[in-house]
Order: C-alpha cells, then structure tokens, then sequence
C-alpha cells in the first residue's frame, strides 16, 4: 500500500514540478524580450526549454538555478508591470510551494517507510 502513495505522491511531484518549470521559462521569456535591462540584472538567465537570443547556457544556467527557487519566495519588481507576468507569477510560485512541500513529504515517507519501519 505505501508503495502506491508514495508513486502517486512522486508523480503528482513530477507533474508538478515540469508545470513549475513552464511557468519559469515563460517568465523568462517575458523578462527577456520585454525587460532586458532586468534580465541583465539578473545575469541573462535561461529557461528549462527557452533559450533567449544571446543566452550564454553555462552562466545562463547558474542564473537559473539562483532565481528559480529566490523567485518562488520574492516576486521580482519588473512583473508588477506586465498583467501576463504576474498571472503566469501565481502559477509559478503555487506551483513551487506545492513541489518543495511535496519534496519534504516524499523525504519524510521514504525515511519513515524504508529507514525506521522493519
């Protein structure tokens, strides 16, 4: 039985966290086309599946990695300026609340069923 929950908490976890990523890449490309100074503030980053024109991968990945979790928990002021923005803003960080709770809850199951359980 806890099998089941824990696939079914792993691929709600999965679903989940690829929505998380559409939302971040369409951020992204909103940020890049429309607020360029911002997103050279942010150090050009890019997308899971977009790579803006001009992108470098290697730094535009460890731009990524920094702003995908900062933004699920400190909306960045350009959004506030464009209405599509702050809707896909939502989705993105109730999609990434939802992952991280996900994330400790699977953590949780894992030890209590494997590791403390006979």
């Amino acid at each position: 039985m806890w099998g089941y929950v824990l696939i079914s908490l792993f691929s709600l976890f999965v679903a989940l966290m690829f929505l998380h990523w559409v939302f971040y890449d369409l951020l992204i490309r909103i940020e890049s086309t429309k607020f360029p100074i911002e997103w050279n503030n942010d150090g050009n980053p890019i997308g899971m599946f977009y790579v803006p024109q001009n992108a470098s991968i290697l730094g535009g990945s460890l731009s990524r990695s920094r702003l995908m979790f900062k933004w699920v928990f400190q909306k960045p002021n350009w959004i506030t300026r464009d209405e599509k923005a702050e809707n896909f803003y939502k989705y993105f960080r109730v999609t990434g609340s939802i992952c991280i709770l996900l994330f400790i809850v699977l953590i949780g199951s894992f030890i209590t069923i494997f590791l403390i359980q006979p």
